[in-house]
């Protein structure tokens, strides 16, 4: 992060984020990111340095150009609500860093979630033990299910790795799963879906969404 950019954030909620930046070359009040996660401020800042690079090599960027580029940006399965009443999360975390990010955007919204009921399917090369110790803890239920893959980990294995923390249901596939977690999930509720990008693939698919690109995911952590 460049340490000549300061930021402080006005607002954060499940819709996005408004937070004022000043760096070297000029200040920016109320830039907004239709992104949800403290870290996507970060990702922002390095956007507005970059733009900001650019235009030092003549690049035609303005202020509005910048402005717009951040209010319109997406980011497919990260940190997505893609429904409401229950409100369905999916986040591509597939190793304990990401899981961490998952993590703190879940803490920090907490109270405005509801019962959190957490559908974990996972490849079986990651550190999913660390993942699931870091995660299950937050959730009130946990659906455990196996991504449309063969190197998808099974949910039998992965089983002890949440026992204490929340309850345990073991669902044959994704879609599978969610079903289970919307009749376990009050409308008030929140269901999260997270472990791997084929797992959010395919729940995108099952919920009648896109997932192109969804299901590069790298081996290893």
């Amino acid at each position: 992060m460049p340490e000549t950019y300061r930021w402080e954030v006005r607002e954060s909620g499940l819709a996005g984020q408004t937070f004022d930046l000043e760096g070297p070359r000029r200040r920016y009040d109320a830039l907004r990111v239709p992104l949800p996660g403290r870290h996507q401020v970060e990702n922002s800042v390095l956007a507005v340095a970059a733009a900001e690079a650019a235009q030092e090599q003549g690049f035609a960027l303005d202020t509005a150009a910048i402005r717009r580029g951040l209010a319109e940006v997406t980011w497919l399965g990260r940190l997505q609500v893609v429904q409401d009443r229950p409100r369905i999360i999916v986040d591509g975390a597939h190793n304990p860093a990401g899981i961490a990010t998952l993590v703190a955007f879940l803490v920090e919204h907490r109270t405005a979630l509801g019962r959190l009921i957490l559908v974990f399917g996972v490849l079986q090369d990651k550190d999913w033990a660390t993942m699931l110790r870091r995660v299950a803890p937050l959730a009130d239920a946990v659906v455990l299910t196996r991504p449309p893959t063969e190197r998808g980990a099974e949910p039998a294995v992965l089983a002890p790795a949440v026992e204490g923390h929340a309850s345990v249901a073991v669902a044959a596939d994704i879609a599978r799963a969610l079903t289970l977690a919307r009749e376990m999930a009050s409308p008030e509720d929140t269901i999260v879906v997270a472990g791997s990008l084929y797992t959010v693939a395919a729940a995108l698919r099952a919920l009648g969404m896109t997932s192109d690109g969804m299901t590069r995911e790298p081996v290893g952590d």
